[in-house]
């Protein structure tokens, strides 16, 4: 008879702490950002503008699944490869990973963010007459911390900034440095 008094005390103090976590669950925000991004491949890196677009879907109030796009906006990235060639490089990346938010204030929260994403890579050795074009693909890891504060006039919208680290494919790797909005449904 005390374990059964002793187990509905516990369920029902672990069912009353995670009722306030139950209220954000079906959460949706959607996210747009824009950033430079230094894309290397290990002899040479540039700088270029691009975009994300995102998705997140709050399971609890401090977890989310993250679904994304990342990819360049503007001009390819002049770099050179390993024989001194002149290449332009440009990516997209489809990610699917996890968001882990921890609140700092009323409206300022900070997160942190990772999984995998798949990448297509597009590369055009420029140096070469006529040009020749190769594109890599797969999947790699990514990971991404920031910060986000909410605006005093609607709770519903956001603004981040953040910073991401993505392993590309044919050893390439992007660091970007974005701001952005983000909608809360």
């Amino acid at each position: 008879m005390n374990s059964r008094w002793i187990t509905a005390v516990v369920l029902g103090t672990v069912c009353s702490a995670l009722s306030p976590l139950a209220a954000a669950v079906g959460e949706h925000q959607f996210s747009a950002d824009v950033g430079y991004t230094d894309l290397d491949n290990g002899y040479s890196s540039d700088e270029v503008l691009t975009t994300s677009l995102g998705y997140s879907y709050y399971i609890t109030s401090f977890v989310a699944v993250d679904l994304g796009y990342n990819g360049t906006l503007s001009n390819k990235a002049k770099l050179r490869d390993g024989n001194g060639n002149a290449i332009e490089t440009k990516y997209d990346s489809y990610s699917a990973g996890a968001r882990v938010e921890l609140p700092f204030s009323s409206f300022a929260t900070v997160f942190a963010r990772g999984g995998a994403a798949y990448t297509e890579l597009k590369e055009e050795n420029v140096s070469a007459s006529p040009s020749t074009s190769t594109t890599h693909s797969g999947v790699n890891p990514y990971v991404s911390a920031g910060a986000r504060i909410q605006m005093p006039n609607n709770p519903n919208v956001q603004l981040s900034a953040e910073i991401t680290y993505q392993d590309l494919e044919h050893g390439y790797d992007s660091t970007s440095v974005s701001v952005g909005a983000r909608l809360r449904l």
